[in-house]
């Protein structure tokens, strides 16, 4: 059986405030991407695997 971990949300901040830094932190390995259109399909996605 498949269990699934869900995150607080605290936790789900932190996530992606790290996640958003480290996006800055590295701009050359993300040519083209903007962090406001990766942030969007995290959402996205997200509310996607809660229906």
């Amino acid at each position: 059986m498949e269990t699934k971990r869900m995150l607080s949300s605290d936790n789900k901040t932190a996530l992606l405030s790290t996640l958003e830094r480290r996006f800055g932190e590295n701009g050359s390995r993300h040519a083209g991407l903007q962090w406001s259109e990766v942030s969007r399909a995290v959402a996205n996605r997200r509310r996607q695997q809660r229906s």
